[in-house]
């Protein structure tokens, strides 16, 4: 019984891929990983996967924290983009001949293939009822659609202002679509928009130390919250902090990191995830005099940062995202 808690323990802290191998071992050993229980707690330890899309192979890549390859989704299409903004086991790729497919990452299966348009566009499910829906907008035109539904676009409800921000792509965190306004509106900085019940919410103002006017922060997804990336320059020196939004309701945020950039090149930096301890972050970094991105890991414990596992290495034309699929879509034959 001891050896079988110990296993228990041991193994659910193994990364998937290992995982998938083991399951060949024995039947008590594929009898035990394929235990809900086991599941369960493996999901509970075990970090999410990233997802990386490249225009050079037209596929996604499934990477888990240790740069090791879990899954190679096929035939996707040249990336453009990643659309895929919360932890969710569906993706919105665009692509560069004019396609945005919502994919589903267990089985690579396509679920939905629509025209690119110019403009905004969001992506995530509602809470509770786990429904997937595309956003679009573009000027006085808000449009949406739930994946699934024959009745295809439908118009939104128009938000209270205009100042809808297009240098930054709007981000959808536990079931809430957040958008950047170019100047503040009510006092507020981010419009809100319920998936569910598709109405706009309470805006969100900034951190006091950001200024719409004299930098552009841009929003993000970091470990289930809103996070504002805010570019700072002061003479040569460059840095970009990083904030959590702890408390929606009184648009409280935390700074988390301020992390140093290279002063001879201009970088814009995208969150992806913070480690269980808090003390790394995993980020992408985007030279503009290059534009080749390159994944890195800022350690707070020594104020400086490092390169990310080898596989996660890109070039011009690499997206990084994040998924939650987990070990059930692989041991339960979802894959």
């Amino acid at each position: 019984m001891m050896l079988s808690l110990i296993s228990f323990d041991i193994l659910s802290r193994i990364p998937v891929k290992s995982l998938c191998r083991f399951r060949c071992v024995s039947k008590e050993l594929y009898a035990l990983i394929a235990d809900p229980w086991f599941l369960a707690a493996h999901k509970s330890r075990t970090e999410p996967l990233l997802i990386v899309g490249s225009r050079q192979d037209s596929s996604l890549r499934l990477i888990d924290m240790d740069g090791s390859v879990v899954k190679v989704i096929g035939d996707v299409g040249s990336v453009c983009e990643l659309i895929c903004t919360s932890r969710d086991n569906l993706a919105c790729v665009m692509t560069h001949t004019g396609d945005v497919k919502v994919i589903d990452l267990a089985n690579g299966e396509v679920l939905v293939t629509l025209q690119w348009k110019d403009g905004l566009w969001g992506f995530g499910h509602t809470i509770p009822s786990n429904v997937y829906k595309v956003v679009y907008i573009n000027g006085d035109t808000y449009e949406i659609l739930t994946v699934g539904d024959s009745a295809g676009w439908r118009k939104m409800q128009l938000p209270p202002t205009s100042n809808i921000s297009y240098c930054t792509i709007p981000v959808v965190v536990n079931g809430v679509l957040h958008l950047m306004l170019t100047s503040q509106f009510d006092g507020n900085s981010v419009l809100s928009f319920n998936l569910a019940n598709e109405e706009w919410n309470k805006g969100i103002k900034c951190p006091p130390s950001v200024d719409l006017q004299k930098c552009d922060p841009e929003l993000r997804e970091l470990n289930n919250s809103l996070c504002m990336v805010q570019p700072v320059f002061q003479g040569y020196d460059r840095w970009t902090d990083i904030w959590l939004l702890t408390n929606p309701d009184k648009s409280t945020w935390v700074k988390i990191y301020a992390i140093p950039l290279d002063s001879s090149s201009f970088s814009r930096l995208i969150p992806l995830r913070l480690s269980c301890d808090d003390r790394k972050l995993l980020f992408c970094d985007t030279r503009e005099s290059t534009n080749i991105s390159k994944a890195q890991i800022y350690d707070s414990s020594r104020w400086r940062c490092g390169d990310a596992p080898k596989a996660l290495d890109g070039a011009h034309d690499t997206n990084f995202s994040r998924c939650s699929l987990h070990l059930e879509s692989f041991v339960l034959g979802k894959s």
